[in-house]
């Protein structure tokens, strides 16, 4: 089974840089899918060959033996209503935490926590993540956030925003859609005081503290800035193009069989609806952040795309 992580931003931050560690068998990210950068002077760094390999002494994890792949976006700050995307998949993973590093390479004490640090801008992040598999022994991972362990099946959502008196990181931690923490992460950088130039690491990885092989394979949901709406792995069965637009929204989807389009904005406001049509005049359509949802039978897909 593969995995995939699916990270997109709105809004304006300075760098982001992903790892995935995948198990023994698979010691590196065995593929960058894509990567979109929408922000002023952006470059991606990654892949294929030139994978950039760190050890984890490099980040201060115990567990020497543990590889990572990195992924690194660095450039200027995003301007309104543009983003970054990246899909990086690995064909196992063994357990799950997440944690945010900066640039220095220091350790961190609070290791089982998440962390935003050095973030320009209030910008909210929800993060899910559904266990597929009893972990054997009986294992918490995340485990200053959650208490007991969830059982198989179980949904974590991990939140994230700016304390707008304290200007620190603010987490709440949801199991089952109930609220079971919430902490001002006061030992972090104020998020309101990022700078250009800050390098961010999202790991999701082993967790030293425990048995490895706790979960052999989990489903990773999305970081985003806009609540309520799910992007579907199949999401990338259709193409969108030219995106940013400005006229006319092409559509390149693998069967011409009756499908239906709904383009809405950002707080679900339908604005175009047409069916069976691969070019859409979105013209009259003000500047700004969209989706288009392609409903065929019971499937649906979803894309994102800006309007210049």
């Amino acid at each position: 089974m593969k995995n995939e992580i699916t990270l997109w931003l709105l809004g304006i931050i300075i760098i982001i840089v992903c790892a995935v560690q995948s198990n023994a068998q698979d010691p590196a990210i065995d593929k960058f899918e894509r990567s979109v950068g929408l922000g002023s002077n952006w470059t991606v760094y990654f892949g294929g060959s030139a994978i950039t390999i760190i050890a984890d002494s490099d980040i201060g994890i115990s567990n020497s033996s543990t590889l990572f792949g990195i992924a690194a976006w660095t450039g200027s700050n995003f301007e309104a209503n543009q983003y970054s995307e990246a899909i990086i998949s690995s064909e196992k993973i063994e357990s799950m935490w997440a944690q945010v590093f900066v640039r220095r390479r220091t350790s961190d004490a609070a290791r089982y926590a998440f962390h935003w640090s050095d973030l320009d801008g209030k910008i909210p992040g929800v993060w899910d993540i559904k266990y597929n598999e009893v972990p054997t022994p009986q294992t918490r991972i995340l485990d200053s956030l959650f208490a007991p362990p969830p059982a198989v099946g179980d949904t974590l959502r991990i939140e994230v925003r700016t304390d707008i008196i304290t200007g620190y990181p603010e987490i709440k931690g949801y199991h089952n859609d109930k609220l079971v923490v919430s902490a001002i992460d006061s030992t972090r950088t104020k998020i309101m005081n990022g700078a250009p130039g800050m390098v961010f690491r999202f790991r999701v990885g082993f967790n030293p503290s425990y048995p490895s092989k706790v979960f052999e394979e989990w489903e990773g949901g999305s970081l985003k800035t806009i609540t309520g709406i799910n992007n579907n792995a199949t999401e990338h069965q259709i193409t969108l193009f030219p995106n940013p637009v400005n006229n006319e929204l092409k559509i390149n989807f693998y069967s011409q069989n009756d499908f239906e389009i709904e383009i809405f904005n950002t707080i679900g406001k339908i604005e175009i609806k047409n069916r069976n049509q691969n070019t859409i005049d979105v013209s009259r359509l003000p500047s700004g952040f969209y989706f288009l949802n392609l409903k065929q039978g019971v499937s649906s897909y979803k894309q994102k795309f800006i309007k210049k």
